[in-house]
């Protein structure tokens, strides 16, 4: 059994307490994330197969990566509660089974966006760039698990691997604000094609866009700050946790706000075309954005005067051919 010595000694509040907060911080999000699973369901029976499945498969990680740390808080505060000392010190395999679950949730939800980028973008460069911070990413968060399952302490993983939690969270901050910087970016162009009430619609998604990717960057910078201050303590590993559920709620918010879009979309009046992707062939979603500009005035009038003069040169050749036709009175 790991001893006293190899962790130093701290309050509860830093280690068994914040672990206790993030916990029950995580639950909270979690059903805001099953609540809105419901509504996405109900609301968007129509998508593809591969989309539903993926929220499906979100919500299946993350409810057992509460499973796993509500585990792991029980065996901490209840199951040793004689040696809590010595439990905190040691490394919890059900701690880092839930790291990288939450790692590849994360990676999911943000392969999800950089999906989205090279759909609104039709480019390649800033799609593959993100994907290798993401691969970098992800090969962070397995390098730590991997070595919590080999060691034996905290100390000595952060000791060894301590680098890696750091350089890790620094990615996935740089992550974070490139698909919010790309994503913006892609949104503002389209605004400045739009007419006013278009570009409400996508003064929203800016908004949105923004609004998201600040706070997960937030919640990586407190990660790396935390970690730096009390690299000791359980706070980066509470907020670790509850990280997760950001990345799937702004999934599921992503998605369901596409009938929201859809009313202004409606309400759109005609000078501009937004153009939507579709999941279906039968269903329009809200999930793509782009305005394209219709032609000006004058071509529009320019047509619609040719249509009339070709609608009337019709109506005077019917009305002639019908002359001859008719049989003259005796």
């Amino acid at each position: 059994m790991a001893t006293a010595v190899e962790l130093p000694v701290q309050l509860l509040n830093d280690t068994l307490g914040a672990l206790e907060i993030g916990v029950l911080v995580s639950y909270l999000l979690l059903g805001i994330v099953t609540s809105q699973m419901y509504v996405y369901y109900n609301r968007f029976p129509e998508d593809a197969v591969w989309l539903r499945a993926t929220v499906a498969f979100v919500w299946l990680v993350e409810t057992t990566q509460a499973a796993l740390v509500g585990y792991g808080l029980y065996f901490l505060s209840v199951l040793d509660y004689g040696d809590r000392l010595g439990a905190l010190s040691r490394t919890s395999p059900v701690l880092n089974g839930a790291f990288i679950l939450t790692g590849l949730i994360t990676v999911l939800v943000e392969l999800f966006f950089i999906h989205r980028i090279w759909l609104l973008s039709k480019q390649f460069l800033i799609p593959i760039v993100l994907v290798i911070l993401v691969i970098v990413y992800i090969m962070g968060i397995l390098s730590f698990s991997v070595a919590g399952f080999k060691l034996s302490t905290w100390a000595e993983a952060e000791a060894q691997w301590g680098w890696d939690i750091e350089a890790t969270a620094i990615v996935s901050v740089v992550l974070d604000m490139g698909i919010t910087v790309a994503l913006v970016s892609i949104f503002w162009k389209s605004r400045a094609r739009g007419v006013q009430k278009t570009a409400n619609m996508v003064d929203k998604l800016i908004a949105w866009a923004i609004e998201t990717g600040v706070l997960t960057s937030l919640c990586s910078v407190l990660i790396l700050a935390m970690y730096e201050v009390k690299p000791s303590s359980f706070i980066w590993l509470a907020v670790f946790v509850v990280k997760s559920r950001l990345y799937s709620n702004s999934l599921l918010a992503s998605l369901n706000s596409r009938s929201t879009l859809r009313d202004m979309h409606k309400s759109v009046v005609p000078s501009s075309v937004p153009r939507f992707s579709e999941t279906r062939h039968a269903e329009v979603n809200v999930e793509m954005f782009r305005v394209e500009p219709m032609r000006d005035f004058h071509s529009s009038k320019h047509d619609f005067q040719s249509s009339k003069h070709d609608f009337q040169s019709s109506k005077n050749e019917e009305e002639f051919k019908r002359s001859r036709t008719v049989s003259p009175m005796a």
